[in-house]
């Protein structure tokens, strides 16, 4: 998708998270795509319908 990160994202092992306590740094901001494939995975998981 031309991005520079790589990987993949665990949208099944949902969590809180501290981003500050992970050390956590902004690298880019994913393609709208990549955005909307995880949100349709989050309303499946957690039975929502986003409207």
């Amino acid at each position: 998708m031309g991005l520079e990160t790589q990987g993949v994202v665990l949208v099944n092992d949902i969590r809180s998270l501290d981003p500050i306590a992970r050390r956590a740094v902004y690298i880019e901001k994913a393609d709208a795509v990549v955005i909307d494939e995880c949100l349709a995975k989050l309303e499946a998981i957690l039975g929502y319908e986003a409207k």
